[in-house]
């Protein structure tokens, strides 16, 4: 069954973030600024808490896509927009925050709002939408004995599994072995026993000996690959309810 396509907000929903985005974090910074609040037209806010950074007006930078092939500026767009430029439409608004900060932005003269709270979240699902390409891949090689190639796929699959996890945890980390040590350090805050949390770090020892034949790079035997099976659908199971995704697995 497909989704239906999500409504779109009520008119009074543009103004009723900007009202709170003033409440909560641009009025007060425009004071500190010795700014009026009642003349910031334009508001970037970077970081979600207490503390974020809070620019207003000229100290706000964006790129603005418009029409087909022109990025322009912020105060350029306002002029396309006041000139009446027919072929000035507004595609698409990327602010100057770093990509894995959470924003909010908006811009009284151009009617724009856009928010993203939680950047890591979107590349955490996917990583997941990825390993549960892997997983399937997995699931029907151990079906058909193909064990060699399937242990490559266990892996790939509890390893993006728990990037997704690190993701949301902000905690994401570069290595195999970084994002080993971090599920069998952390798999327990998720719901996964010792065994479960270990199997990234087994696979990983693993993959040499039955991707490449290397019998000197680990002693998982065969029985011991298939019994790591439902230890790696553990992860993924994890992984779904770390980024609110209940998506049953085969």
């Amino acid at each position: 069954m497909v989704d239906p396509m999500p409504s779109a907000p009520p008119p009074e929903f543009f103004g009723n973030v900007i009202r709170e985005l003033r409440r909560l974090w641009v009025d007060s910074a425009a004071e500190r600024s010795g700014v009026n609040p009642a003349e910031v037209s334009r508001a970037l806010i970077i970081g979600a808490t207490s503390d974020a950074e809070v620019r207003v007006n000229q100290a706000v930078k964006a790129a603005v896509y418009v029409g087909d092939d022109r990025i322009v500026d912020l105060d350029r767009a306002v002029e396309l927009r006041e000139e009446g430029d027919a072929e000035a439409e507004i595609r698409g608004l990327v602010p100057d925050a770093p990509p894995d900060e959470p924003f909010s932005f908006y811009d009284l003269r151009l009617g724009y709002l856009s928010f993203d709270l939680q950047p890591r979240r979107q590349r955490a699902k996917r990583h997941l939408t990825t390993a549960e390409q892997f997983w399937h891949a997995a699931q029907d090689l151990v079906m058909r004995g193909g064990l060699d190639a399937a242990c490559e796929n266990m892996f790939a699959a509890a390893e993006l599994a728990t990037m997704a996890m690190m993701e949301v945890s902000q905690n994401a980390g570069w290595g195999h072995s970084r994002r080993s040590e971090w599920l069998r350090a952390n798999g327990h805050a998720h719901g996964l026993t010792g065994e479960e949390a270990a199997a990234l770090e087994v696979l990983h020892r693993a993959r040499n000996a039955y991707r490449y034949g290397d019998a000197t790079a680990s002693r998982v035997t065969p029985v011991s690959l298939v019994e790591l099976v439902p230890h790696v659908s553990a992860v993924l199971t994890a992984a779904r309810s770390a980024v609110n995704l209940a998506k049953p697995t085969e």
